[in-house]
Order: structure tokens, then C-alpha cells, then sequence
């Protein structure tokens, strides 16, 4: 899954990363005119070895074809050239009668609706392409209509991904009607392109009859209210997708009621998106509501005496909930804590960037002294303070199962310094039966993005963090992941860095994953710092130089107990 993400990656992949592509010119017809301005890889064999071919190799009228012989073939555009239909024939004409061609991915290859026809013709023959990446391109409703079509008739394609394309409510209503009729695709991407509520709504339809769906990706689509309700609507009936996507559309509290009302009868949902869709207090409320909630009715028994009685409302099939930059407040919170204390089935749960307040952290850390089966949370760039603070070290004293949580971007990083938070790690560090020695803490002031100056005075300024190195004093041992990002750390004498984090470093039992990047750490810094026990390390956009990187590489040569740094 290409948007696939554990809790809060620093960046998702359909924005790109604000990088985009090095335009370097074309030639006429669009076709790359050196090796490494259009370069082609396929997988060679079920052991995944990796054979390049480039275009210096292939014959001017036959670049792509040449690359259809392996099970996977990648096509990447490194120089932002227009791969025309003319280009693709030769390739479409190899695709139509293939029996060896698996896995096709034409990314950011500027393909437009007739380069897309005629790879969905080659799709009305070809029984053995599994699946089918066409993002990025240039296509529209036409090409959108085409694959419908093709999909209509199709009986191999299981995954087919059409992120940031322009298909539109047209084209989208084309990969609809497709859809009807077939019986083998079980994921589909349609983020980025502006299917709105009438595409959402078709597609609503297909899935109220579709059995083999499990996946749908339709976030950023301009989808509202209208089409969330038809979503919701079909996800009553359908009891075969497991994870919808819908992340950054315009649902609104009205569609969180209409997602609250679906949880509570649908049975197959495990997997729902909704970061920055604007569900607020009220559509929070209800979600959390039917995760898990409890209402009195008046029941008789067989003797026919009437009776109050405390019924349950729990979905515990909902594994994964992302509710990140919704405007949730106390309201939302509180409610997410009472739910939390009864549903035995959410193990991720994202409520980062909302304006979640000391009383909704305090109501959530409740929760999680008695919760036995979240294991991720992320309540980072809320409004969290000291007394938010305090409450969730408490919660955390008696949980015994999360795992990985963050608090960046509040003002609590003194959390770490509070009795119950430091003892409640260091006891479940050393207390195997509870195995908790996998406890993640993520920690960091990484939305000042304005230089490191000023990032430096202005954390100081608010009184975020005072002496940002005090915090590794009080922290457990035992923890497998740190981050510390943006904390100026190089800003301190080199001697105090060794006192602190060199002694945090050097006493460690099982630090695996160390970022500190952007804290203005320079040569003289990493000499101090014990790095041979890391698998994971980020120093990025710090002030490193030669001698710095060599120190690196050395203690990557004495790595201890046989590990091996698998990133830097």
C-alpha cells in the first residue's frame, strides 16, 4: 500500500514532500533522451533481485516493451518527460497477450487519456497483471471511463492505484459502473482527483452491492457532506471493506454523525482515516459513541418483572482510527476516554493537531489505566499543559500495554521529569512479565520552522523547555525509541551534552531508534556520544562536517552486541 503509514510519519506521500520533479527539457515526442533522465527497473524472479534497464539500452521505438519480460516493472520519469501514446504502444501491445507481467507501475510518466485507453484495451485480453499503478499522470474523465470499461471485463487485476489524477465525478462514475460488474479488485487509490460528492456517491452505490473491495482510498476528493452520508450510507450494508480512507475531505460534524451511525452496524470496517476532515466535538462524539458507549433500556424477564438495565454499545473491530486535525476539544476528548475504557478492539488512535485541553487529556489518561489493548496514541500538537501533563504520567503508572506514544508540540515536555511517568517506565522496563520495554516516547518542538535561531529563543521565550538536556536525566534506560528534534541542543557547552545525553546514551540498555535533528549539533558534539548500539539514527540538518562524519562511521565498526545500523 503506497500510502500505507504507521502513527505520524513525518510526511505522507501524496503530498509529495514539496519536492516534486527536476524538469530538463524534452525531445520531440516526449521521449527521454539519456539514460538518466528516464530510467526503468524491474523485478527479476520471486527473490526480488533487481535488474536496471535504461533507455540507452532499448531501441528507439521499442523502450518500454523491452522491459516486459520480468514480473515487476517500474517505470520512473527523473526528468519530468511526457511519456505520449505513441511511446506506450509497443509496451500496450506486449501488456495485451503477456503471461510473465505482474506488477505495472507508470508514475509521474505525464500520460494522458489516450495513452490510458489503450493500456485499458490491452486489459480487456491480459489475465495475468495483478496489479496496475498509473499516479501522477495526466488523465481525466475519458481515461477514467475507459478503465471502468475495462474493469468490467477484467478477471486478474486485484490492486489498482489512480492517485492524483483528474478523473473528476465523471470518470470517477465510469470506475463505478466497472465496478459493478467485477468480481476480483480488492484495492483502489483515488485520492487527488476531484471526485467530489457525485463521484463519492457513485461509488457509495457500487459498494452497496460489492463483495470484494477491501480497500478504498478516495481522500482529498472536495468530498462533503452528501457524498459522506452515500458512503456511510453503503458501509450499512457492505460487510467486506476493511479500510476506507477519507482524509481530508470536507465531512463536517453533520457526516461524523452519519460515520458514528455506520460503526454501529457495520462488521467489517477495521481501518478509518478521517485526519483533517472538520468533524469537530459533535461528529467525534457520535464516532466514539458507537466504539463504545452504554445506555440503560427496560428489559422483563421471564418471571415479567421489568427491569433497568446497562446495555453496551462496543465496536471492537475498529482497529485503526485516525481523528488528527478535526477541532476536537474537551467535549470530543471526554468522549474518546469513555469509549476507551470499554472498547477491547482500537490499538491505534491519532488525535494529534486538535485542541484537545488539560480536561480531555485528563478524561483519556482515565481511560488508559484500564484499557488493555491500545498500543499506539498520539495526542502531539494539542493544548496540553501541566496538569494535562501530570494526568497522562499518572495514566501511564498503571497501563501496561501502550506502546508508542507522542506528545510533541505541547507544552509538557517536563512530563518526563513527574514520578509516576519516569517510574512507571522504569518499572516496566525491568518487569518482564508485563513486556513493556517496547515503550516509544516521541518528544520534540518541531513545528518552529522559521530558522535555528529561532527556534532556539523562541522555545525559551514561551517557556516550553528550559535546559531541554535536564530531560535525559529522569528518563528510562530502557526505552527503544527517542526523538528529540529542534531542542537546541548544541547550543550547550559540549560538556554539559556529555554529562546528560553522552550519559543517557552510554547507560542505555536498548536505545535503538535516536533522532536528533535540527539541534545544531556540531563535530565536537558527536564525540561525546555513544551511537554503537543503534539500528535507527536521524541527524539531519545539523551543522556536521567531515571529521563529525567520520566519527560516525567509526562507531559503526563497533557496533555492540553484532547490531547494525540499518539507517542514518
Amino acid at each position: 500500500n503506497p500510502d500505507g503509514r504507521p502513527l505520524r510519519t513525518p510526511s505522507e506521500r501524496d503530498s509529495a514532500s514539496g519536492g516534486g520533479l527536476n524538469s530538463r527539457g524534452k525531445r520531440s515526442g516526449g521521449a527521454p533522451s539519456t539514460a538518466q533522465e528516464f530510467r526503468t527497473t524491474s523485478s527479476v524472479g520471486s527473490v526480488g533481485k533487481l535488474q536496471a534497464l535504461t533507455t540507452s539500452e532499448l531501441d528507439s521505438k521499442a523502450r518500454l516493451d523491452q522491459v516486459m519480460s520480468q514480473p515487476k516493472v517500474i517505470v520512473e520519469n527523473k526528468a519530468d518527460l511526457t511519456v505520449t501514446a505513441d511511446d506506450l504502444r509497443p509496451m500496450v501491445r506486449k501488456l495485451e497477450h503477456s503471461a510473465i507481467v505482474e506488477t505495472l507501475t507508470l508514475g509521474f510518466c505525464k500520460i494522458d487519456d489516450r495513452g490510458v485507453e489503450m493500456i485499458s484495451e490491452a486489459l480487456h485480453t491480459n489475465d495475468t497483471l495483478r496489479t496496475l499503478h498509473l499516479w501522477d499522470n495526466k488523465f481525466g474523465a475519458a481515461g477514467g471511463e475507459a478503465l471502468g470499461q475495462a474493469l468490467a471485463v477484467n478477471r486478474a487485476l486485484i490492486e489498482l492505484n489512480l492517485r492524483t489524477n483528474d478523473l473528476g465525478p465523471k470518470g470517477a462514475l465510469g470506475i463505478a459502473k466497472g465496478l459493478f460488474k467485477n468480481t476480483h479488485l480488492a484495492v483502489i487509490h483515488l485520492r487527488y482527483n476531484g471526485i467530489g460528492d457525485q463521484g463519492a456517491k457513485a461509488l457509495a452505490a457500487t459498494l452497496m452491492q460489492n463483495s470484494t473491495l477491501t480497500e478504498v482510498d478516495v481522500a482529498r476528493n472536495r468530498i462533503g457532506l452528501d457524498g459522506t452520508e452515500a458512503l456511510m450510507k453503503s458501509m450499512t450494508h457492505n460487510q467486506t471493506l476493511t479500510h476506507l480512507d477519507l482524509q481530508r475531505n470536507n465531512i463536517s460534524d453533520k457526516g461524523g454523525l452519519a460515520v458514528g451511525l455506520a460503526l454501529k452496524i457495520n462488521t467489517s470496517l477495521t481501518h478509518l482515516d478521517l485526519e483533517g476532515c472538520r468533524v469537530g466535538d459533535i461528529g467525534t462524539s457520535a464516532i466514539f459513541e458507537n466504539l463504545g458507549s452504554a445506555y440503560y433500556a427496560m428489559t422483563q424477564s421471564h418471571h415479567g418483572q421489568v427491569r433497568r438495565r446497562r446495555m453496551p454499545i462496543i465496536n471492537n473491530r475498529i482497529r485503526f482510527l485516525n481523528l488528527g486535525g478535526n477541532e476536537i476539544g474537551e467535549e470530543g476528548s471526554t468522549h474518546a476516554g469513555n469509549a476507551l475504557t470499554i472498547n477491547q478492539g482500537l490499538t491505534t488512535l491519532d488525535l494529534s493537531n486538535n485542541s484537545i485541553s488539560d480536561g480531555g487529556a485528563a478524561a483519556i489518561s482515565e481511560a488508559i489505566k484500564v484499557n488493555t489493548t491500545l498500543l499506539e496514541l498520539s495526542l502531539a500538537g494539542n493544548h496540553i499543559n501541566e496538569e494535562g501533563g501530570r494526568a497522562v504520567g499518572e495514566g501511564m503508572t498503571a497501563n501496561s500495554t501502550l506502546v508508542a506514544l507522542e506528545l510533541q508540540r505541547n507544552r509538557v515536555p517536563w512530563v518526563f521529569e513527574t514520578e509516576g511517568f519516569t517510574s512507571n517506565l522504569t518499572v516496566r522496563s525491568f518487569q518482564s512479565d508485563l513486556n513493556l520495554e517496547r515503550v516509544n516516547v516521541w518528544m520534540g518542538y518541531d513545528d518552529y520552522a522559521t530558522g535555528y535561531r529561532q527556534d532556539i529563543s523562541e522555545a525559551r521565550e514561551r517557556g516550553d523547555v528550559e535546559r531541554p538536556l535536564e530531560i535525559f536525566v529522569p528518563m528510562s534506560r530502557a526505552l527503544l525509541s527517542v526523538h528529540c528534534m529542534a531542542n537546541a541542543i548544541g547550543a550547550e557547552p559540549v560538556g554539559t551534552v556529555q554529562s546528560t545525553l553522552g550519559e543517557y546514551l552510554n547507560q542505555s540498555t536498548c536505545l535503538l531508534d535516536l533522532n536528533l535533528s535540527r539541534n545544531l549539533l556540531r563535530d565536537d558534539h558527536l564525540r561525546v556520544l555513544c551511537l554503537t548500539s543503534l539500528t535507527l539514527l536521524d541527524l539531519s540538518h545539523n551543522h556536521i562536517g567531515n571529521v563529525g562524519a567520520d566519527f560516525i562511521f567509526n562507531s559503526l565498526s563497533k557496533q555492540r552486541g553484532g547490531g547494525g545500523l540499518r539507517e542514518i
